[in-house]
């Protein structure tokens, strides 16, 4: 028995039918490829900063260590061609020498084997130096994120260390460091105050010379539903950088369509201060993010495993559990098994569904509102951008995003 759904768009001489089960399959069909997020620990140094802060302390045992070699010298010999390695969490460089043992683990297993391998680093910059980003480097870690909140004045008050010093200018001391090493990205969390100050920032970047070294793009937060009408469980799993903020500061968050006006207008900035800018336009795909890839994991330093980075450090919802004989999946895992984009009316009907996949499972599976990517709502000017064609040459037209309502799946019995 096949589940299928008639998808159907004005203007469509025939409907289109979708098979619900095949499409959900296809995410997890087996993969040449395995992706550990190594959350190291080294507990955050600060008292505000983003959502995984202080959830767990502790740097990752010599146990759990031996346990993530195991489990990557099972996915190799299953033949397994490719790992990818993001090392996260708490503090990463906090952790150096845990950085270090499994680096050296993963080079030798990958040497062994005759395999690829490809490491990069989320890190907050606060530690990172030429010596230690060139220690990284000669460890295959070839990219590194590195995150600012807005210009000096708005991130020093969000990104508070212990110590209640400072951290901009030592970030981008670190943001200088690594880019002689590896690739950099620069993400900007922005809210509505700091999305009024960008060019401001970019200015700062550009005069340290960090337009030629670096690539920025801009994370906006963005409003999530309110949670009273949430249950304490998914409560708790709301990330914090999108939420109420301790010491009583409320996030002016930006709506979807803000977003995406956002995106637009940060390109500009991007062409104007001389930085680097990609023209690639959204493909479809075939996975979302690692949510829904089989052999996607972020380990964490006590041994759970998680499908989310933000769900990082809560317990509760960790998918499985990191033993010598590999992971013992736990009840959490079935709901990011189960889930699909294919199975959400919303989603059936929009035209954007083979570009996003749904976008974010997290907020489908909590319930939040508008997953949907900026793209939806800035994709005539992004592509009259990549023709050539300047706004003030465009024709309003109306073009429906979505098609006719989905009905019930019928069940169709397929002859072979």
């Amino acid at each position: 028995m096949a589940n299928w759904v008639k998808c159907t768009h004005k203007g469509d001489e025939q409907p289109v039918y979708v098979n619900v089960d095949a499409a959900m399959s296809m995410r997890w069909i087996e993969s040449d490829n395995a992706t550990i997020i190594v959350y190291a620990g080294g507990e955050i140094d600060v008292v505000r900063v983003c959502f995984e802060s202080n959830r767990y302390a502790g740097r990752m045992s010599a146990a759990v260590q031996s346990n993530i070699a195991r489990l990557v010298r099972r996915y190799f010999d299953s033949g397994t061609k490719r790992l990818d390695v993001t090392w996260y969490g708490g503090e990463p460089l906090l952790a150096f020498s845990v950085v270090e043992r499994l680096s050296k683990r993963f080079l030798s297993l990958c040497e062994e084997f005759g395999r690829e391998y490809s490491a990069e680093i989320v890190t907050n910059g606060t530690l990172m130096s030429h010596e230690k980003a060139q220690q990284l480097a000669s460890w295959k870690v070839k990219r590194a994120q590195i995150t600012l909140d807005g210009v000096p004045e708005l991130h020093d008050a969000r990104r508070v260390p212990k110590n209640r010093k400072p951290t901009f200018c030592t970030i981008l001391d670190g943001i200088d460091a690594a880019a002689a090493h590896m690739h950099v990205s620069v993400r900007i969390n922005a809210c509505r105050k700091v999305a009024a100050r960008l060019e401001e920032l970019l200015q700062i970047l550009a005069a340290r010379g960090l337009n030629r070294v670096v690539n920025v793009y801009v994370a906006p937060l963005q409003k999530v539903q309110d949670r009273k009408r949430l249950s304490p469980h998914e409560s708790q799993a709301l990330p914090s950088s999108v939420a109420p903020q301790p010491g009583g500061e409320q996030l002016d968050a930006l709506d979807s369509r803000e977003a995406a006006d956002l995106e637009l207008r940060f390109v500009d900035l991007l062409w104007k201060y001389g930085f680097a800018v990609s023209n690639r336009l959204p493909e479809p795909r075939s996975t979302t993010c690692m949510a829904d890839k089989e052999h996607s994991w972020l380990i964490e330093a006590n041994g759970d495993v998680q499908k989310c980075y933000w769900t990082a450090g809560l317990r509760a919802e960790a998918a499985g559990r990191l033993t010598e004989d590999g992971i013992v999946p736990r009840d959490p895992y079935r709901k990011w098994q189960d889930w699909t984009a294919f199975r959400n009316a919303g989603c059936l009907q929009c035209i954007m569904l083979p570009i996003c996949l749904g976008r974010c499972p997290l907020k489908h599976l909590n319930h939040k509102s508008d997953p949907c990517p900026p793209f939806k709502h800035n994709w005539v000017r992004v592509l009259a951008r990549a023709a050539g064609v300047p706004d003030g040459q465009l024709v309003p037209v109306q073009l429906p995003l979505a098609g006719e309502k989905v009905r019930e799946p019928p069940r169709c019995r397929l002859e072979l």
